[in-house]
């Protein structure tokens, strides 16, 4: 290899450095909102808990598009225990959902679902702390 060869690849090196420092840059700030978001969507978890006497089926739904969400956001950007958490209180809420009819929430259901909300919710405080306490 010449000199000139190996002088020509610092320049590049040095580009695919700061482009990569860009892409992780871009990756970590969409990594703060998704954190954002889920804060959100966690005190909705919250909201629909109550609803579940009044309409199961329909409060069931909505927590299972909400854990759904934050199940593959979580994966995504590298959050894998708030993702597990996620991804089983997706579970739970599939399974229960067609069981209940509107007007009838089982005690232990709403039980288990608070159970698990709270694990979700302790995963979510520990990715927001790995983040910097940002989202």
């Amino acid at each position: 290899m010449s000199a000139e060869a190996g002088a020509g690849d610092v320049p590049e090196a040095a580009a695919g450095d700061a482009a990569e420092a860009r892409l992780r840059g871009q990756v970590g700030e969409l990594g703060h909102r998704f954190l954002a978001r889920t804060a959100s969507q966690v005190a909705q978890l919250h909201d629909l808990l109550p609803q579940l006497q009044a309409d199961a089926v329909a409060a069931l739904a909505a927590m299972q598009r909400l854990a759904h969400a934050i199940h593959g956001g979580g994966a995504v950007f590298g959050f894998h225990a708030l993702s597990d958490r996620a991804a089983e209180f997706e579970h739970l809420c599939v399974q229960a959902a067609p069981a209940p009819a509107p007007g009838t929430a089982p005690d232990a259901l709403a039980q288990e679902l608070a159970r698990c909300l709270r694990t979700l919710e302790a995963a979510f405080a520990q990715a927001r702390a790995a983040s910097g306490g940002q989202g």
